[in-house]
């Protein structure tokens, strides 16, 4: 859960829990799916994940920067 709420890059996940980046990495993809599961039955995931860079703006359109 860590890395989904602060998204280190996997040296640092690496360092704090004492792994190579090659095993932090590879403990995420093999725990992913099981918190993705279970965070679906309690209803706690985003109703929708945006698909491209156009939705994005269109969802959030202050935090896009004009090059005027």
């Amino acid at each position: 859960m860590f890395y989904f709420k602060c998204y280190p890059t996997f040296d640092v996940a690496g360092v704090l829990f004492d792994l190579h980046r090659s095993r932090a990495h590879r403990w995420m993809l093999r725990l992913q799916p099981i918190l993705e599961k279970s965070l679906v039955k309690k209803m706690a995931l985003p109703e929708r994940k945006l698909e491209s860079v156009g939705e994005f703006i269109t969802r959030f359109p202050s935090a896009c920067i004009s090059n005027d």
